[in-house]
């Protein structure tokens, strides 16, 4: 019994301990607030030495990144500038967001502490819908972005567009008039038959018109000016009956220039035997 009287009296006075320890860091902290609205800028300062003071022994150990699609979280935690074992609270997080927003494929940035030794960095990537083929290739966002290429993790499968002139450096602007009315309709394209768009190999112009090449077979689609939705829509529906029908192989060109009609062209093999 006496034992355990003992065992229970080392318990409550660990216990009692440690509740004066964090009394004393929230007096820290109540002082610290109450001198920032008395006395103003200066007392502020003081309030952070002494929110250090008081979590000093809390030290970065963890760097989490989120959101990485295609950069490497590595690559993310280095450009962060953070260092392991800095005090949790003197990382500047402000500065660690400025330095990876500095990377061209990154468009926003957050940091984060997290008790007891974790820094969290949230980053969203710009999102590549094409790639741009003028001298060097070049991935593009939808509103024009231009970023430089890289290994991926989730590799390139993008249409290819053709162009001229391309600003140089990372993080222009696409400009050409040609190579913006390429991008204009493999954007609308993705938004109204995914399932096209990701079959779509190739977009370019040729002699005053839009041409197009499908994954599947090579095939050429003449589109003139640019096709709008039911033109693209028609077209899916062809596809996947020429699929079903193992007809895909006949198939030379399409021609979608006529609105709300598809024209498809055979190949001579097709035509010799009469389909």
């Amino acid at each position: 019994m006496a034992s355990r009287k003992i065992r229970s009296s080392s318990r409550d006075e660990g216990s009692h301990g440690q509740k004066r320890k964090w009394q004393r860091r929230l007096a820290i902290l109540a002082m610290a607030g109450l001198s920032s609205l008395l006395w103003g800028p200066p007392a502020i300062r003081w309030g952070k030495d002494s929110l250090t003071a008081a979590f000093g022994s809390y030290r970065v150990h963890s760097l989490r990144v989120l959101g990485a699609k295609h950069l490497d979280t590595s690559e993310i935690a280095k450009l962060s500038g953070i260092a392991e074992g800095t005090p949790l609270f003197r990382v500047n997080l402000k500065s660690a967001c400025e330095k990876i927003r500095s990377h061209s494929w990154v468009r926003s940035a957050i940091a984060v502490r997290r008790f007891p030794d974790t820094i969290e960095l949230r980053i969203t990537e710009h999102e590549p819908v094409a790639l741009i083929n003028a001298r060097t290739v070049w991935a593009v966002t939808s509103d024009g972005v231009l970023l430089p290429m890289r290994q991926s993790k989730r590799g390139w499968d993008l249409p290819l567009l053709g162009a001229r002139d391309l600003p140089s450096g990372s993080g222009g602007h696409l400009r050409d008039t040609l190579a913006c009315a390429l991008l204009a309709q493999s954007v609308a394209l993705r938004h109204w038959t995914p399932r096209v768009w990701k079959n779509l190999s190739e977009l370019f112009w040729r002699n005053g018109e839009m041409w197009g090449v499908l994954q599947e077979e090579n095939i050429e689609i003449r589109l003139g000016k640019g096709v709008q939705e039911i033109g693209w829509k028609s077209l899916e529906k062809l596809l996947i009956q020429l699929k079903a029908a193992n007809r895909l192989t006949d198939i030379e060109s399409i021609d979608l220039r006529f609105h709300g009609r598809v024209i498809v062209r055979y190949n001579q093999y097709a035509q010799s035997n009469g389909t």
